[in-house]
C-alpha cells in the first residue's frame, strides 16, 4: 500500500499545481491588455495549466492519467469505486456535464496543447485556452476521488496512521 500512496501523491502534486497554476491564470487575467508583461503572464500560466491538466485527464496511455491510476492492482482490490469507468463519472457529474460535454472540454484542452504548446502548429489561428473554470472542477474532484481512495487504504488498514494526514490533506480545496 506505500506503493499506492506513492501513486496517490505523484497525481496529486500534479493536481495541486494545475489548481494553482489555473488561479493564477484567472487572477493575471483580469490585468491590463496592453501591457506585454501581463500577456506574456497569462500565456505562460495557460500553457502550463493545459499541459498539467494534460497530465491527469489527457490520454489514457500517460503515466499520471486516472485511468492508468485505476487499472492499478493495489487499486482495483478497493472496490469499483475507483475504476476508470466510475472515476470519470464523478469527474463528469462534478463539472455538470454529460459525456459529450466532457468529450468537448477534453477536445478544447488537447487541441490547445497539441497545437500550440507541445507542438506548435504554425498554422494555427492566435493562441486561446479552453474553459480552465470546468478543468478546475474535474481536477478537484479528482482530489476528492483520491482522499477517498486513501480512506478505502485506511479501511483495509486502519492500524497505518500514515494515512489520515494525506486524506484530510487531498480533501482541503484550498491549499
Amino acid at each position: 500500500m506505500d506503493k499506492l500512496l506513492e501513486h496517490i501523491s505523484d497525481r496529486e502534486v500534479v493536481a495541486w499545481k494545475f489548481l494553482h497554476t489555473a488561479h493564477y491564470f484567472k487572477h493575471v487575467s483580469t490585468q491590463p491588455t496592453n501591457d506585454k508583461f501581463w500577456i506574456f503572464v497569462q500565456n505562460s500560466l495557460g500553457e502550463s495549466a493545459c499541459l498539467l491538466w494534460s497530465h491527469l485527464f489527457g490520454k489514457n496511455k500517460d503515466k499520471l492519467h486516472f485511468g492508468q491510476f485505476a487499472a492499478r492492482t493495489d487499486v482495483k482490490v478497493l472496490g469499483a469505486a475507483f475504476s476508470k469507468s466510475e472515476i470519470k463519472h464523478r469527474l463528469i457529474v462534478r463539472a455538470s456535464f454529460d459525456e459529450a460535454g466532457y468529450n468537448a472540454l477534453w477536445e478544447q484542452v488537447m487541441a490547445c496543447r497539441d497545437k500550440y504548446i507541445a507542438h506548435r502548429d504554425l498554422d494555427a489561428n492566435p493562441i486561446w485556452f479552453p474553459q480552465l473554470d470546468l478543468c478546475v472542477l474535474i481536477a478537484e474532484e479528482l482530489r476528492c476521488v483520491l482522499a477517498d481512495c486513501v480512506d478505502a487504504m485506511r479501511a483495509h488498514q486502519p492500524e497505518d496512521d500514515n494515512l489520515n494526514d494525506p486524506a484530510r490533506f487531498y480533501r482541503g480545496q484550498t491549499n
